[in-house]
């Protein structure tokens, strides 16, 4: 059985070491130590090649690559030691967005995903229940035409400077706890969102948001 990969994912994978080779160098380490895991010079010039959602169909803004070139480019970015947190964000949160999404997102926030205009993070963990996502805490409740959102998420990657967040939330506490769970996307200026580095241990910062 043959898993090498064809010919034109390897040709991929020698565009992706020259782009490495002219956009990333071992100075850019320092943000895996601070916590900030994202370094914008490296995110803007994946954005310029359309990297950062590389799945997603080039009418879309996307890259248009296959999933195993999505591969090659995951593989040579962290072989590199480049961050790879920013651009994962970025690949799972258009997808979700292009798929689930309001027309208003689709048309503002994917957009500004691609273009590395915007970054988000994932507010699944929580102090109580860790990333057993059917235990979330954190409750929305509707209130007239807006949401309330009252919780406390930890491990929140890249929160410190991300423009958005995915948030879980419980939005019916009277079903399984399997169900009556409801993802939002939420803006980081939105009013009483707290955003707080709390520890940092084996150089890994956990990002709390309450």
């Amino acid at each position: 059985m043959d898993f090498s990969f064809p010919p034109e994912v390897e040709a991929f994978r020698t565009e992706v070491k020259a782009f490495l080779a002219e956009n990333f160098d071992e100075s850019m380490l320092g943000v895996t130590h601070d916590g900030t895991m994202h370094v914008p010079e490296l995110h803007a010039a994946l954005a310029a090649e359309g990297w950062l959602a590389g799945p997603v169909p080039k009418e879309l803004g996307g890259g248009g690559r296959t999933a195993l070139e999505s591969i090659v480019l995951n593989e040579e970015m962290q072989l590199a030691r480049a961050p790879i947190d920013a651009m994962g964000v970025t690949v799972i949160t258009a997808a979700i967005l292009m798929e689930h999404g309001s027309d208003h997102l689709k048309e503002t926030v994917v957009p500004a995903l691609l273009n590395g205009e915007a970054l988000t993070s994932f507010g699944y963990t929580e102090p109580e229940s860790g990333s057993d996502v059917a235990a979330a805490a954190t409750k929305a409740v509707k209130d007239g035409d807006e949401w309330v959102i009252n919780g406390a998420k930890m491990w929140t990657t890249m929160a410190h400077i991300a423009d958005y967040v995915i948030l879980l939330t419980r939005t019916d506490p009277d079903v399984p706890k399997h169900k009556g769970l409801t993802f939002f996307l939420v803006p980081f200026d939105t009013p009483g969102m707290i955003c707080t580095i709390r520890s940092k241990k084996w150089q890994h910062f956990s990002t709390s948001v309450p």
